[in-house]
């Protein structure tokens, strides 16, 4: 399933969304970002499993791997007959745009990888790839959506989804999420397909090719995402190599995505229209850090000692979003 939004003469932007979501929740934030959506043409994907796309079937290849929604993004691209457009992949999304460039790069005009990361981790928290949510799937559904919100932003304390508005607010938004998903057919099956396929992504070796063909790529990171880690898109960028026109990751100082559309609409629309039609972020940010925070695993007594040493390498003279 799939949908634009835009007039059709605009420059064209192939929009990934991430983990579990679907156009009709991905959609508000982009409505809200209004220098971009005016400025694109933006086709939006529900991901097999996802919203009104296709729920998990014998047919579906095994086993699950992320090559396989970049082969559904592609097949839309040419039933368009999109030839060549920018892509824009968020948080899983990213991984997504990841692999579509790497099999078809005549397809992508520009890259902006999104609170995303080159690989994911095994188990625990190593803070060089993304965080393995997979490991989450059979936790019970109040553990799995207080631990996802508070890895999306370190600044929160253990106890902002239960003592704060924003955090309630949050809690009943996802609660009745899980609600809806466990009533409706093949959806629980669908996030699983999604999550095996996301644990098993790596392609780090990989993403140097994309430095071989006339692809702009950025990064685009948030400094307290749990989800995405600092280090992890230091990682993506340096897997990246000179594919990375902007020598570095991109930062905002939020938490993961959607927080950039909340916190800074304004800063992260701009950044992503000046690098996909201009070829430059204004303002961006350059962090040299070889590492950003150790590899720990996640306890959430340490949270506030997470947050620390990830601050404390972003010690570079620099701009932050």
């Amino acid at each position: 399933c799939y949908e634009l939004k835009g007039a059709v003469h605009l420059p064209r932007l192939l929009v990934l969304s991430p983990s579990n979501t679907s156009i009709k929740e991905l959609k508000p934030y982009f409505e809200s970002l209004t220098n971009l959506t005016a400025s694109f043409l933006c086709l939006f994907v529900d991901h097999r499993g996802t919203g009104l796309s296709s729920m998990p079937s014998d047919d579906w290849p095994d086993p699950p791997a992320v090559s396989v929604y970049a082969d559904d993004a592609l097949a839309i691209l040419d039933h368009l007959g999109w030839q060549k457009c920018h892509v824009l992949g968020l948080s899983f999304g990213g991984m997504v745009a990841q692999e579509l460039s790497l099999t078809r790069p005549a397809a992508v005009e520009s890259l902006a990888l999104v609170c995303t990361s080159a690989s994911v981790g095994a188990g625990g928290r190593d803070l060089g790839r993304g965080y393995p949510l997979h490991k989450l799937l059979d936790a019970p559904v109040e553990s799995r959506i207080t631990d996802q919100l508070l890895l999306a932003d370190m600044r929160r304390e253990a106890g902002w989804p239960y003592e704060s508005k924003e955090g309630e607010a949050a809690m009943a938004y996802l609660t009745q999420l899980e609600q809806t998903m466990a009533q409706t057919p093949g959806a629980l099956a669908g996030r699983r397909w999604q999550y095996t396929a996301r644990a098993a992504h790596d392609v780090t070796a990989r993403l140097q090719a994309l430095a071989d063909v006339p692809i702009r790529v950025a990064v685009l990171a948030s400094i307290h995402d749990g989800l995405a880690p600092p280090r992890a898109a230091t990682a993506l960028s340096a897997a990246l190599g000179s594919a990375d026109r902007n020598g570095g990751p991109i930062w905002f100082e939020c938490g993961h995505w959607p927080n950039l559309a909340r916190e800074q609409p304004g800063q992260f629309a701009e950044a992503l229209k000046s690098f996909m039609l201009q070829g430059a972020v204004a303002n961006g940010v350059r962090v040299n850090s070889q590492a950003l925070g150790p590899t720990i695993n996640f306890d959430r007594r340490r949270r506030d000692d997470c947050i620390g040493e990830t601050l404390e390498t972003l010690t570079d003279a620099c701009l932050i979003l």
